[in-house]
């Protein structure tokens, strides 16, 4: 049986009425756990979720496992759980140069919750970046190698891959305005200016916190640097620690390694303190109600739905490291991933809004054939069906932090350091005697939980 536009209530009925409260409260559930600090909940949480065998369409949850078992420090199972997530980004990468992406009209009838979670930029350069992290701290050199290349390659097939989307999204939009024709009174209607001076009004803060160029992250090129660095790899260093210099030349700490490792002066005697801070910004839920006629003919609820970032939460300012080589350090800001995250979202945008703004059109349509089709009566129940389903996209990876900074100190001779976290309590950390220069790497969700603590060796 063909599927006409005034089946869409059944269909929403039956199939996707608690489509929005099945993922958000989950989510919802995950992120307060997180924010409490309780790891082994939250990782509880996203198992469920993700189940034992994921599909790509429980990718949101494998990335959330997969984060939650490395800050458990359980880095094989971490990695296996990365490994699942590299398998639906590849499944989805295959559906979209194909032109078969998830991204289908299906979406446009109800809301971006829809379509399956195909992961960001970010994510696929953050997962690519941990797996190295993790083979890395378990002294796998060789895969930790292969990660890091493989997340530095991550920032520069970006750009191809969100060029495709775009294209995919534009021709989505134009076969179902060709589909129903005064579709496109009532998107003339909601691109009249309202719809955009709302936005504009909503939004106007992102110019000046997107700061990063377009799907780069400033720690993976950073941290990917040092580890070769720190590997002997020093040509291949120069050049990454150039990239993440340009990114980050203010920090001290990146400057000191880049002019060096250009410099040819191997790494000796040397301690990197890396602290991955807080919780990464989530998404919150802005509709925007519009009044719109057809043809004289009114219409009961015209109104659209689209995500806004809240900031971050960090954890501490900063820590501080004390030893006996000298004077404590602090750790500053080496990138921030509010930043990150704001850069793509600004991207991000423009495919939104143009799937919110042709759904709403595509919805107003639909009540204005119920109300000819049907009388009033069907007029109303479109307009309660379109109300209902008008719901923002607020998923996003949330185990991620709000920023990463980093210092520096020479080795301590009894190789104790002491870390202090900026209105926190003190923990010792005992260097091993097995290494010529480490990373401490430093992982706190939340304030006056213990960190996860983990130690690369070189």
């Amino acid at each position: 049986m063909k599927i006409r536009l005034y089946h869409i209530p059944l269909i929403f009925l039956l199939s996707t009425a608690a489509g929005c409260a099945t993922v958000r409260v989950p989510l919802q559930t995950f992120d307060a756990a997180l924010a409490a600090g309780d790891t082994e909940r939250a990782r509880e949480i996203a198992g469920t979720n993700a189940g034992t065998n994921p599909s790509p369409r429980e990718l949101l949850w494998v990335l959330q496992t997969g984060a939650m078992d490395r800050i458990l420090q359980r880095y094989e199972a971490s990695n296996s759980a990365f490994d699942r997530a590299e398998q639906a980004f590849a499944h989805y990468d295959q559906q979209l140069w194909a032109g078969r992406s998830a991204q289908t009209a299906g979406g446009l009838l109800i809301n971006d919750t829809a379509l399956p979670y195909t992961g960001r930029s970010y994510d696929r350069i953050m997962v690519n970046t941990y797996k190295a992290l993790n083979f890395a701290v378990l002294g796998d050199r060789a895969n930790a190698r292969v990660e890091f290349n493989r997340a530095l390659q991550r920032q520069s097939d970006a750009k191809q891959i969100f060029a495709r989307q775009t294209e995919e999204l534009r021709q989505t939009i134009a076969a179902e305005e060709a589909r129903y024709g005064q579709y496109r009174m009532v998107d003339r209607s909601l691109n009249s200016g309202r719809l955009d001076r709302a936005l504009s009004d909503k939004y106007r803060n992102l110019d000046s916190l997107a700061v990063y160029a377009d799907f780069v992250n400033p720690f993976t090129t950073y941290v990917a640097g040092l580890y070769f660095w720190l590997s002997g790899d020093r040509d291949k260093a120069v050049d990454i620690l150039k990239e993440a210099y340009a990114m980050s030349g203010r920090h001290p700490v990146v400057a000191d390694d880049f002019r060096r490792a250009d410099r040819g002066i191997a790494p000796s005697g040397e301690v990197w303190v890396i602290f991955e801070n807080g919780l990464a910004p989530r998404r919150a839920e802005v509709r925007i109600d519009l009044p719109i006629l057809i043809e004289a003919a009114p219409v009961y609820y015209v109104g659209a739905a689209f995500p806004e970032l809240l900031p971050g939460r960090e954890a501490y300012p900063f820590v501080t490291v004390e030893s006996d080589s000298g004077s404590p350090v602090s750790t500053e800001s080496i990138a921030d991933m509010d930043a990150v995250i704001y850069t793509d979202f600004k991207k991000e945008l423009s495919a939104i809004t143009a799937r919110e703004v042709a759904r709403a059109a595509l919805k107003t349509y639909f009540q204005y054939e119920m109300r000819e089709r049907y009388g009033t009566g069907g007029g109303i129940i479109a307009g309660i069906y379109q109300a209902a389903t008008t719901r923002a996209d607020l998923r996003m990876w949330s185990a991620l932090p709000t920023d990463f900074q980093l210092a520096h100190l020479r080795m301590p001779h009894d190789r104790k350091v002491v870390v202090q976290p900026a209105g926190g309590t003190r923990f010792p950390i005992n260097i091993p005697d097995d290494c010529r220069n480490v990373i401490i790497y430093i992982r706190s969700v939340a304030k006056g939980v213990y960190p996860a603590i983990d130690l690369i060796k070189f």
